[in-house]
């Protein structure tokens, strides 16, 4: 991606993944995601649908793969679509709480952290 914008280029971002469950394999368009999420040691997407399918990539890699424009890590645990945004709470310490759609698991994860909330407000206003 470094190379594309030396050259004048659109980096390219990943617009499908290959899920697998069983036998069956089938792709997942990006537009299709809401949000990608850690539970116990695994990297899960869950779609706007309300699926949730395992992948083989690590936060920190999506995070270089995906479109940054539509895409941001909220937190440790979890990197969302702006799209599946569906509300947002003023929280402690300048925090955000975010309501997604399909709703989290666990809604206290869906916090902005501190040190990206500020990132984040950026993020929305751009």
């Amino acid at each position: 991606m470094l190379l594309a914008n030396i050259q004048g280029r659109d980096p390219e971002y990943k617009k499908r993944f290959l899920i697998q469950t069983g036998e069956k394999i089938r792709k997942m368009e990006v537009p299709e995601i809401a949000y990608f999420y850690v539970l116990d040691k695994g990297v899960y997407m869950r779609t706007f649908q309300g699926n949730s399918y395992a992948i083989e990539y690590t936060l920190d890699k999506l995070e270089t793969i995906l479109n940054p424009s539509i895409f941001f890590r909220i937190n440790r645990k979890y990197l969302v679509n702006m799209d599946s945004i569906v509300n947002m709470v003023a929280y402690s310490r300048g925090r955000i709480k975010l309501e997604l759609k399909p709703k989290a698991d666990d809604e206290l994860d869906t916090v902005v952290s501190i040190d990206r909330s500020a990132y984040f407000r950026k993020w929305l206003n751009s």
